[in-house]
């Protein structure tokens, strides 16, 4: 595995060759969430996150997770998709649907109460 689906250039980071790839695209899903699975998830992506905060090309995958196809999407440089938005500039209210990507990226952060 690569850094990220999305890329304009390959990089090495700390998550090439993870043997779970989806700990840097963390979905909720819909509908109501358990203090369970809150917390389950909570402890995913503070994994994640650590590995980001260490890693040698975290700028690099930042700057490439701010690009238009990837800022809605997972992790990028230690930083959830809802964060990268609010660095690019956006609110939630900017977006009609909470139902999409960008709707969901929002939840997830205030679930997580990160800014």
């Amino acid at each position: 595995m690569r850094c990220g689906a999305q890329m304009t250039k390959p990089l090495v980071g700390n998550c090439t060759g993870s043997k779970t790839p989806d700990d840097w695209y963390p979905e909720l899903g819909s509908g109501q969430v358990s203090e369970r699975r809150l917390r389950e998830f909570r402890s995913k992506i503070a994994y994640a996150v650590d590995l980001c905060n260490s890693c040698p090309v975290k700028k690099e995958c930042l700057e490439q997770g701010m690009t238009r196809d990837n800022l809605p999407y997972g992790i990028w440089g230690g930083k959830l998709a809802g964060q990268r938005l609010h660095m690019a500039g956006f609110t939630k209210d900017d977006f009609v649907s909470t139902d999409s990507e960008i709707g969901r990226a929002f939840k997830l952060i205030e679930l997580l109460g990160v800014q």
